[in-house]
C-alpha cells in the first residue's frame, strides 16, 4: 500500500473524520452531552486509525524509496565497474 496505490485513501480518512468532529460538535452545541461523549468516542477511535493508517502509508513510502536508492547506487557501480573495465585497462 502506497500513495500510489490508494491516492483517495487519505483523503477520504480526513473528511470522513470531519464528518464525525462535526456531529460531535453539534450534539454539544445542542446540549445532547450523553450522545456527544458517545460520539467523541467514536471521532477519536477513527482519528487513532487514521493516523495509523497514514503511519502505514508513510512505511511504505520510505520503503520504496529505500529500494529505489539501492537500485540507483547498484546501477551507477554497475556503471563505474564497466567504465573501469572498458577504459581504464
Amino acid at each position: 500500500m502506497a500513495l500510489s496505490d490508494d491516492p483517495y485513501g487519505l483523503k477520504l480518512r480526513r473528511m470522513i473524520l470531519n464528518q464525525h468532529h462535526q456531529r460531535f460538535k453539534k450534539l454539544q452545541r445542542e446540549g445532547k452531552w450523553a450522545e456527544a461523549l458517545q460520539q467523541f468516542n467514536v471521532t477519536l477511535n477513527y482519528a487513532m486509525e487514521s493516523a495509523n493508517y497514514s503511519m502505514q502509508v508513510l512505511e511504505k513510502v520510505k520503503e520504496r524509496m529505500q529500494k529505489e536508492r539501492m537500485s540507483r547506487a547498484a546501477q551507477t557501480s554497475l556503471a563505474n565497474a564497466f567504465y573501469d573495465y572498458r577504459f581504464k585497462k
